[in-house]
């Protein structure tokens, strides 16, 4: 079970801001959003139960190699294998709201 997210740079700020309490500082590479993503996972006691997958940027819907003020981030959450899914529904809904 997987669930696809896009945010825009301020709204992928206000998620870390909401789950963690720092803002992404650098929005250019993927392995810093991916590092950011772990650490929202692991503020909810989720990095046992859901892996990050499949970041990348885009910009008006066509991948690019990196960030920048208009870019969209689009990564994808994964149920690991013994994950129930109302554990994995409860970190996604998280990432939602």
């Amino acid at each position: 079970m997987k669930q696809a997210f896009q945010f825009s740079k301020d709204k992928f700020c206000n998620l870390t801001m909401k789950l963690i309490g720092v803002r992404q500082p650098s929005f250019l590479r993927e392995e810093h959003i991916g590092d950011t993503l772990r650490n929202c996972l692991i503020a909810l006691e989720g990095e046992d139960l859901v892996t990050v997958e499949d970041i990348f940027f885009a910009e008006h819907g066509k991948p690019v190699t990196s960030g920048n003020t208009v870019t969209d981030v689009h990564f994808t959450l994964a149920k690991k294998e013994n994950t129930k899914k109302d554990e994995f529904l409860e970190i996604i809904s998280k990432f939602n709201s």
